[in-house]
């Protein structure tokens, strides 16, 4: 059949779409809108493979490879390993789900809209059944995930420690699943940490001036400062924040370490159950 490079890119791009965005729902990391369609474009790219004569197993595995791991790096970024890892193992095992159902559907039924070439799966069909067949895809992975997902993870408070330099500080958190707080800069999680707590960060004096709004006298502090606008229930103000060291977060029997979190100081008292807010993917490094 005549494979058409258009369509193909197309056909791939929509499906890779599909799979980051169930993989980053799957994780419960958020992922921005332009990093999950460039990751799914730069997948698609890889699926020109098709047009190559047949070069072998272990050429074919390690261009598959290669493709994963450009998308993940793309959609998730590169913070930790384990983080990488995860994000792989989960993109994977819904490409396999959906890798399976087109298996499917070549051995029983034999399309003759359908073609295989070194992996690579082409279909020659309406860009709407697609996109549809797709979505219905994804609805499932969503439904699937809600049926047997864990959500009291998402509002619990869990111990935490905090490192700036050589000071720390061990605080309550709240999961916050409403928190939906992101750096402008960098794909860094971003936390909330009250005041008393950033005292025990960065000392009194350079709080003080932090939640004026100035630069301090501490070289490595005002380097790592930036000015958050936030939205409230009672309108936008700048915030202070400031980017520590690393955040680990004691869930159970798991510790997950955060490297780099910007925490963005509060000058009021966030409760008197937790001092810092940090939104459900810190329980996903």
């Amino acid at each position: 059949m005549t494979v058409y490079v258009d369509v193909l890119l197309f056909l791939n791009t929509v499906v890779d779409y599909i799979i980051i965005s169930a993989s980053a729902y799957l994780t419960r990391i958020e992922v921005k809108l332009w990093r999950k369609i460039l990751a799914a474009f730069s997948a698609a790219l890889f699926s020109l493979y098709i047009f190559l004569p047949p070069l072998g197993f272990w050429f074919g595995l390690l261009l598959r490879l290669s493709s994963s791991i450009t998308a993940v790096v793309i959609a998730f970024g590169f913070k930790n390993l384990r983080r990488f890892l995860r994000c792989i193992f989960v993109l994977y095992a819904v490409s396999f789900i959906y890798a399976g159902g087109m298996a499917g559907i070549w051995m029983l039924l034999k399309p003759k809209a359908m073609s295989v070439n070194n992996g690579i799966v082409y279909f020659d069909i309406s860009p709407l059944v697609l996109i549809t067949l797709s979505f219905i895809f994804y609805v499932v992975i969503v439904i699937y995930k809600k049926l047997t997902g864990r959500e009291a993870e998402t509002a619990s408070m869990v111990p935490v420690n905090l490192r700036f330099g050589k000071r720390s500080a061990d605080a309550t958190a709240l999961v916050d699943s409403g928190h939906t707080l992101s750096d402008g800069f960098s794909s860094s999680v971003v936390i909330i940490i009250d005041k008393l707590t950033a005292t025990l960060l960065f000392g009194e004096q350079n709080v003080s001036t932090l939640l004026s709004l100035q630069p301090p006298n501490d070289t490595v502090i005002s380097k790592s400062l930036r000015l958050m606008p936030i939205k409230t229930v009672s309108g936008e103000c700048i915030m202070p924040a400031v980017k520590i060291n690393c955040l680990r977060v004691s869930n159970g029997k798991k510790t997950h370490i955060i490297g780099k979190p910007v925490a963005v100081i509060s000058d009021t008292k966030l409760s008197d159950a937790y001092s810092v807010v940090i939104p459900p993917e810190a329980l996903n490094y």
